[in-house]
């Protein structure tokens, strides 16, 4: 089924990049990084075995944007939708509810490939920068590498595939017509961390053709 839905998204995105190249005014391909990736992480050094999880923190992304339409919903100006491939890793503390429900501290190490579908909401009624919100969501293809306080200082590995859901605040200021940061902060519900919702700091800088 997995296997599927990313199939079905890989013809999305190269039917939307045919759609985009019909109009040059507006960039519809980006490329960014996330430049504070460290940012995510978190670590307990109670946890035997947290320092052989790796540290390791980044996040890169290539997306396909379509043009932004008029929305007029309160301050809320442009509407515009996008297909996005993305890379991460990140260290993370966590609680792992058991059977009993007092939960297991632990430290993991999250690395992987997702495949998202977004929307954006601007602020502005022109342009595509300023203030907005937004959210996405898809599959990603994760290394879930970790150690628990209750089960000794050797990590256990697991890949799997995951649901990806999250909502975004962000401003967006294009330096140049090509190139953009985007400081903002990302909503994310995680099955591992500190609670039922993850907040993710990040500062993007991209470029765009």
């Amino acid at each position: 089924m997995l296997k599927k839905l990313v199939f079905t998204g890989l013809l999305s995105l190269v039917f939307s990049a045919a759609q985009a190249a019909e109009d040059s005014n507006f960039k519809h391909f980006s490329v960014s990084l996330n430049a504070l990736p460290s940012l995510q992480n978190s670590t307990d050094s109670s946890v035997p075995g947290e320092s052989s999880i790796s540290d390791k923190a980044y996040q890169y992304q290539f997306n396909v944007i379509n043009k932004p339409e008029d929305f007029v919903k309160g301050v809320i100006g442009q509407r515009l939708d996008y297909y996005s491939l993305r890379a991460f890793a990140y260290k993370q503390a966590y609680k792992d509810p058991d059977a009993s429900g007092t939960g297991a501290d632990g430290v993991s190490s999250i690395e992987g490939i997702a495949f998202l579908y977004g929307q954006r909401y601007l602020m502005a009624d022109k342009g595509y920068q300023g203030f907005g919100v937004g959210w996405y969501a898809g599959v990603a293809m994760i290394k879930d590498t970790w150690v628990q306080k209750c089960c000794g200082a050797t990590p256990t590995v697991e890949n799997k595939g995951i649901p990806v859901v999250a909502a975004e605040v962000f401003y967006k200021f294009n330096a140049t017509p090509n190139i953009y940061i985007e400081p903002g902060v990302t909503v994310a519900y995680e099955q591992k961390g500190t609670g039922p919702v993850n907040l993710i700091p990040a500062l993007i800088i991209g470029g765009a053709f």
